[in-house]
């Protein structure tokens, strides 16, 4: 199958899940009162972000290579800055060329996507005034001035498709951090005995 049919196929299979995340599989958004649905989009969409950040924190255990005790110490004290951090410097240590250009690439949606999560949670919401979405209260810190923000359902699916679909590539990067493992190491859980963890955590982010 040729590289741009199954880029087609993911991309059908992630809109059939999100599909489904929107109705029979979730929550039908579009029957709920507007109330009601502001504070749902809302935590869906934050349960998607903690979602694709555990999928994350998997991936940076199997680029360390730790057990489950070791990266549960790991990822509860990191910002999810940090960890994208790691995850950048573990690729540039690991990775081959091509899946090291693939790797930092996601690296680069992750942030974005978590920038947009602060801006979600630092700011106050309403229903919007068609009742079909959410208004954001964002402040300008420059201007001091608020302006409102607005949602539709259709952009809350737009922002899970995106989070769904680098969630899937953290899993293919997880795959070849283990590869990487054994091939430098000769064992997938020999990693950190040969990386310097502070090392990895104090890299610029530039």
């Amino acid at each position: 199958m040729a590289v741009q049919d199954e880029a087609e196929v993911e991309k059908e299979e992630l809109e059939k899940l999100a599909n489904l995340l929107r109705t029979s599989g979730c929550v039908d958004f579009d029957s709920l009162n507007p109330q009601t649905q502001t504070v749902a989009l809302v935590g869906f969409y934050m349960q998607c972000f903690a979602l694709l950040e555990a999928q994350l924190e998997y991936t940076i255990q199997s680029a360390l290579g730790v057990g489950p005790f070791q990266a549960l110490i790991i990822r509860q004290n990191m910002m999810v800055r940090d960890k994208i951090n790691v995850l950048k410097a573990a690729s540039n240590l690991l990775l081959a060329d091509g899946a090291k250009s693939k790797a930092l690439a996601v690296a680069q949606k992750l942030r974005s996507i978590a920038e947009t999560r602060n801006r979600v949670v630092h700011s106050t919401f309403s229903a919007s005034d068609d009742g079909k979405g959410v208004a954001f209260q964002i402040t300008h810190k420059l201007e001091l001035r608020s302006a409102d923000q607005v949602w539709s359902i259709n952009h809350f699916m737009d922002k899970v498709r995106e989070m769904l679909g680098v969630s899937n590539d953290l899993k293919s990067l997880s795959k070849k951090f283990e590869a990487a493992n054994v091939l430098f190491f000769g064992d997938p859980n020999a990693a950190l005995n040969k990386l310097d963890l502070l090392t990895l955590i104090s890299i610029d982010e530039d």
